[in-house]
């Protein structure tokens, strides 16, 4: 599996999870990850992200929403 495959695979599990924790489409999830960066934010700290546990992760993420002005999905 290549590195670009194992982001990819990562950042469709974060709109998957994003997307159940807050009952929306992940259709939804990726138009507000798109806006605010947040596709480039997990595809550039992949090595450090990928790492952490899921609710560690959907919490760092809404941060990030939260710092850019996005206060709900």
């Amino acid at each position: 599996m290549t590195q670009e495959t194992k982001i990819t695979e990562f950042i469709v599990f974060c709109i998957e999870m994003m997307a159940e924790k807050h009952g929306i489409s992940g259709r939804r999830v990726t138009e507000c990850f798109e806006t605010a960066g947040v596709i480039d934010y997990l595809s550039n700290g992949y090595q450090t992200l990928h790492a952490m546990g899921k609710e560690w992760l959907m919490a760092d993420i809404e941060k990030y929403l939260e710092n850019r002005g996005i206060k709900e999905i």
